[in-house]
């Protein structure tokens, strides 16, 4: 039986060090948004959380005693959770009573009969956190040990049963125990089954360990023959100012003036925006003290804002562990360059953002889509990450970050979360970053990811990570981002000053394009048609149409294999359509599919051999392009059943002129286009889809727009002054008509 020990001396430390243990395990089983010791009125809960894809809450008691629990504790706990659930009928509550030390014969005959809530002991909390990977097997961890300590103690034995997983301050371990001859020796490992050198582990815990376990360590030291380690971090260094110190224009619409050209990231790079992810503890207050120059704490009750915004350094100030999360083109991967080179020491964050880079840090920029085996030990990849080309000394790169693991600190930045295609691997390397971060508590560490793709690794990465989510572009940063365009591709100039100024004007004043430009990826793009046009295209559709495309087929084809846009228009063109006529902003999955398969079958010349099922078109519209995305859950027959939401009702409302227009299996028999006006010209919610399509119609636009005349004349001689809600009708059908001249 494997024994969990906590290292910490005294109740509250040993507590504290426990309930972290529990909501790695609750982790595993699919809770998160953690919160530790909340305390309401008359009550204290140790955990409490929520489950990531069932309208369910955790509460949770943990109790790290050195005596098994009875029934009075039991009680006690089941009147806080009664208290609980009476004051939250919206979703059902589950309780756990968690102990250490187990529970007495009593207390388990007393919740037999008819459990009031689930308890858990030690040996279930150690063998989930197994099963779930946060921690390495005991097979694993003792082949490692016993390799490990043949090169330490050849005469060493091993002792069956005697392993321990060791829960410190300063980290996680697995203690695998040895004899030679009479003396009780024991090595330990990262909780991830990785080695650990005598110097990644301080004096003061080195000797708790050999004092609770009554071994003594015996551990290799890090290769050091012939190293130069500040040489090692100076090589290093430049290697990471190259590899993050440019951006290019792969996958947009380039022309040949700047197709293949690098830009400098620090003549590019705006300001970004965090705001705390949904569901998540609440980050504003801690951050905005610290802003002020105060140490307040978030309360334990507050509830974070999602509309909040908070800059970037403040976040990294106030937390040393952080999870980005965002659309495709939100500048994740722009924002951990800049944090990489920020450390290099070249192209520091902007003093207003109140964080100081430490450029003693030893900084890991990790590329996920580059990972060749996700599955393999942390630090390894580490390694590899460190010299992607090969051609450092592997030796001094590992002196290099044992080094720093225990003393200056590593910053770990790992990019593309969600571009580990295989969901298993993606796991896979979730649970060991999770095990490696609880390891090395000292270790900074910034991750990023696409939403859709998280979703998979919530439960181990918010259990080490605070997630935020980065917020659109707000207006300053859409001025300075075209002002800093212009001065890269047409240089220092009045006329360069000028064009950005005319530009931002024209999106400023035009609410759709604004809304794109929202994004760095589709404001860049439509930069680049405006270079390639000579001016903001008139059509907003000529917009909608190469935003869509950059999403679905040209961005990002190393992370996200791209999608045939002759298969994934039509399909999404339907979908937009019908939640359009049935006036649902939100639409379930089981829905969804029951579209994609109905245009299928209305559409088999086009989409008679698409190969994907219906389930995995919609992931992968999501992975890809976050077009359309999970927005939350409902209940359909008894089941709860997710519920998608176009990301922008702006590609919904074209999405659905598309299908019109083009007659992706939409118009009902007996009708012709002007039908499908006529049909939907007094309906408010098509006024957009409307004003699109008569672009889109090409030869039959006349038509359309005829329809549209005759709506507004039968409009405008039905006019009562004393009605309201005719003079609004004639003025929406005369925006409309004006709509659709302005874009054609």
């Amino acid at each position: 039986m494997t024994v969990l020990r906590l290292l910490a001396e005294g109740a509250n430390a040993r507590g504290d060090q426990f309930t972290r243990v529990v909501s790695a395990y609750f982790a595993t089983l699919g809770y998160s948004g953690f919160r530790f010791n909340v305390h309401k009125a008359g009550r204290e809960l140790d955990l409490q959380g929520s489950h990531a894809f069932e309208p369910r809450l955790l509460r949770a008691e943990c109790k790290a005693t050195a005596t098994p629990i009875g029934g009075a504790d039991l009680n006690k706990f089941f009147g806080v959770l009664e208290r609980e659930r009476s004051s939250n009928l919206e979703a059902e509550i589950q309780g756990y009573f968690v102990s250490l030390s187990g529970f007495t014969e009593t207390a388990i005959e007393q919740e037999a009969p008819s459990p009031r809530f689930i308890v858990v002991n030690g040996e279930e909390i150690v063998a989930q956190i197994i099963a779930g990977r946060v921690v390495a097997s005991e097979d694993v961890s003792v082949a490692q040990a016993a390799a490990l300590m043949k090169d330490v103690r050849p005469t060493a034995s091993f002792v069956p049963g005697g392993s321990e997983i060791l829960v410190g301050d300063s980290g996680w371990y697995w203690l695998v125990r040895f004899q030679d001859g009479i003396e009780p020796l024991a090595t330990v490992l990262s909780a991830d089954g990785s080695e650990l050198f005598g110097e990644q582990i301080d004096e003061e815990e080195r000797q708790g360990i050999e004092a609770a376990a009554g071994v003594t360590l015996c551990l290799r030291s890090a290769p050091t023959r012939g190293i130069d380690v500040e040489d090692s971090k100076r090589q290093h260094l430049e290697a990471l100012s190259t590899r993050c110190g440019s951006i290019t224009l792969d996958g947009l619409p380039t022309d040949e003036g700047l197709g293949g050209r690098t830009f400098r990231l620090e003549d590019a790079y705006v300001e970004l925006q965090l705001a705390p992810a949904k569901g998540a503890r609440s980050a504003v207050r801690m951050v905005k003290a610290r802003q002020l120059g105060g140490e307040e704490s978030p309360g334990e009750d507050a509830v974070g804002d999602p509309g909040d915004a908070l800059p970037l350094g403040p976040v990294l100030q106030s937390f040393s562990r952080v999870a980005v999360l965002g659309p495709p083109g939100a500048g994740k991967s722009t924002l951990l360059k800049r944090i990489a080179l920020a450390h290099s020491g070249r192209g520091g964050l902007a003093v207003d953002d109140g964080y100081e880079a430490d450029t003693r840090l030893v900084v890991v920029y990790m590329k996920c889509r580059l990972l060749e085996a996700p599955s393999m030990g942390v630090i390894e990849m580490i390694l590899d990450a460190m010299d992607p080309e090969g051609v450092s000394n592997r030796d001094a790169m590992l002196q290099l970050l044992a080094n720093a693991l225990t003393g200056d600190g590593v910053l770990l930045l790992v990019d593309g979360l969600d571009e580990i295609a295989d969901e298993r691997h993606r796991a896979a390397f979730a649970a060991s970053l999770q095990s490696f971060l609880l390891g090395h508590p000292k270790v900074r560490c910034v991750v990023t990811s696409r939403e859709a793709g998280f979703r998979l690794v919530a439960g181990p990465i918010t259990t080490v990570c605070e997630p935020f989510s980065l917020r659109p572009l707000s207006d300053r940063a859409i001025t300075d981002l075209v002002e800093r365009w212009f001065h890269l591709t047409i240089g220092e100039s009045e006329e360069s000053k000028a064009l950005s100024r005319r530009v931002n004007e024209e999106i400023r004043l035009s609410l759709p394009v604004r809304r794109l430009a929202t994004n760095p990826l589709l404001l860049t793009a439509l930069l680049l048609v405006r270079r390639w046009a000579g001016s903001l295209p008139p059509q907003r559709t000529v917009l909608y149409d190469r935003a869509i495309d950059v999403l679905v087929n040209t961005w990002n084809v190393e992370g996200h294999t791209p999608m045939r846009s002759d298969e994934t228009i039509p399909q999404l063109a339907f979908v937009a359509y019908r939640m359009l006529e049935s006036g649902q902003q939100g639409v379930s999955l089981p829905t969804l599919q029951d579209h994609v398969t109905s245009v299928r079958k209305a559409l088999p010349e086009l989409l008679g051999f698409v190969g994907t099922s219906p389930a995995e078109f919609v992931e992968r519209v999501e992975e890809r392009s976050s077009l359309l995305s999970l927005t939350g859950h409902t209940t359909s027959e008894g089941r709860v059943v997710p519920v998608y939401e176009f990301k922008h009702l702006t590609f919904q409302e074209y999405l659905a002129a598309v299908a019109i227009a083009f007659d992706y299996g939409v118009v009902p028999d007996g009708l012709d286009i002007t039908g499908e006006v006529r049909r939907n010209l007094d309906d408010d919610r098509w006024t957009e889809t409307l004003s699109l399509l008569a672009v889109l119609s090409g030869r039959r636009a006349s038509q359309v727009v005829d329809v549209m005349c005759d709506g507004l004349r039968k409009s405008t001689t039905r006019l009562d002054e004393h009605d309201p809600a005719k003079h609004a009708a004639s003025a929406r059908l005369t925006g409309m008509l004006l709509r659709a001249f302005e874009d054609g």
